[in-house]
């Protein structure tokens, strides 16, 4: 989310960037509070494209989701600040695929 938000916020100047969500499966924002899914419908909202990788909950889905990101890119942008879990992990496996990395939790531009 903190990552298509700033992209929403380039495409005013750069008005040919698009923004693709990449979304585990519907309804993956169940647990999150009211502020969080606020914030997530506003940018559903105002995204090119969504795309669901899978059609059931499960935690594979989250899996499936983070390698569809990297296999289909050539850069890495994410938001880590723990050596453990799903986001470390993505960024490795991206690393590993020989992507360029920007973890903007480490970036002190970023704002």
């Amino acid at each position: 989310t903190l990552v298509a938000e700033r992209r929403l916020r380039l495409r005013i100047q750069y008005p040919h960037i698009r923004v693709k969500l990449v979304l585990p499966f519907q309804g993956n924002q169940s647990r999150w509070t009211d502020e969080q899914r606020g914030l997530a419908a506003q940018v559903e909202r105002r995204a090119d494209k969504i795309v669901y990788c899978c059609e059931h909950p499960s935690r594979e889905a989250f899996l499936v989701r983070d390698r569809y990101l990297v296999d289909g890119s050539a850069y890495c942008m994410g938001y880590c600040t723990r050596a453990t879990g799903g986001t470390a992990y993505t960024l490795r496996y991206a690393e590993r695929r020989g992507l360029c990395i920007w973890n903007i939790a480490m970036c002190r531009e970023w704002g």
